[in-house]
């Protein structure tokens, strides 16, 4: 399988993208505990009494990140995270109105606020983090994609929305917190598309080509934006998630009986488009930017660059092919652990 991408430039990795996280988010012990004992009940309760805004990601990926460290913290274990990542996504979407944001971008803020919570909890809690990140990461997409059906909204931008937010969520917190971010990014990926294969293989009218291809592509999309906005090798992101997804796509189609081959290319062909898609997204901000300033002040630029536009034949570099080997034999090549 041949993996194709574009070269990102150094002023893309230098544009001005940082997230805007907000730390002001916090939780007391009683909030903690109403949420541990109540569940979606409890999290409903204490995201009112917080006054987080549900039109703004940052203040609800803070809250998020609280509500699942401060859990783990407390168990001091990662044994109730299939439990804990439900219940957010389940009591957070049930109380977005119409008028808040998304339902999409309340999807994928909820998603990274939870993996970035796993990784910040790993500071106090010992715990193998990509492990964690993996069962996370699969229980999110079953949840989104039940709730989806429940709400009559598109599975599949549920399922891309998942696995962009965890990606991202763990680029950003392991960033911050030191740590290196490319096999829990795998691991991400991997429960993504795991969790997306088995929602499709029960769930009626879900085309599981088209799950598989909507995971992976949340999933590179996910590795360019958080990779860029944390000023860190994109291409190492990229073909991590990629490698993640494809993993994910394998181990799961050869445990529901499904054809591994087709299930390989939906994720080639997912993850592709997605770090495409989201690079020339970033591109264009960048050309924004630039024409703006153009606009602005540079009058003489168009007469004097006429002689540079004449020389640069080759705007555009030739994309190089980036080889992900595949092993058609999925007992030989590291997959994800079964969950």
């Amino acid at each position: 399988m041949r993996f194709y991408f574009i070269t990102i430039t150094l002023i893309l990795l230098t544009l001005n993208l940082s997230a805007q996280t907000v730390d002001t988010v916090g939780l007391s012990s009683r909030q903690i505990s109403q949420i541990k004992s109540q569940g979606v009940a409890g999290i409903k309760a204490v995201l009112k009494e917080s006054g987080v805004s549900l039109k703004n990601t940052a203040d609800l990926e803070a809250f998020v990140v609280k509500a699942v460290s401060a859990q783990i913290s407390e168990d001091g274990s990662v044994d109730n995270i299939e439990n804990i990542t439900s219940s957010v996504m389940a009591a957070i979407l049930d109380v977005s109105a119409p008028d808040d944001i998304e339902n999409t971008l309340v999807v994928e803020a909820i998603s990274f606020g939870v993996s970035k919570g796993i990784i910040e909890a790993s500071k106090t809690t010992d715990f193998n983090i990509s492990e964690t990140i993996e069962a996370s990461s699969f229980t999110a997409t079953i949840t989104a994609v039940n709730l989806a059906i429940e709400k009559q909204i598109d599975v599949y931008e549920f399922m891309a929305a998942v696995s962009s937010g965890s990606t991202a969520g763990v680029i950003t917190g392991s960033t911050l917190e030191g740590i290196e971010p490319l096999t829990s990014v795998e691991a991400s990926s991997a429960g993504c598309v795991k969790g997306a294969v088995y929602a499709a293989n029960l769930v009626e009218n879900v085309d599981m080509a088209e799950s598989i291809e909507a995971t992976s592509f949340g999933a590179a999309e996910g590795a360019v934006e958080a990779s860029v906005e944390a000023n860190i090798e994109v291409t190492d992101s990229v073909e991590a998630a990629s490698s993640g997804s494809t993993a994910g796509a394998v181990e799961a189609s050869v445990e529901v009986n499904i054809d591994v081959a087709d299930s390989v290319e939906a994720a080639s062909a997912g993850s592709t488009q997605g770090a495409t898609e989201a690079i020339d997204g970033l591109a264009d901000d960048i050309d924004d930017a630039g024409d703006t300033g153009d606009d602005a002040g540079d009058t003489g630029d168009d007469a004097g660059d006429t002689g540079d536009d004449a020389g640069d034949t080759g705007d555009e570099p030739d994309l190089p092919p980036i080889e992900t080997p595949i092993d058609d034999d999925p007992s030989t090549r590291p997959v994800s652990p079964v969950l």
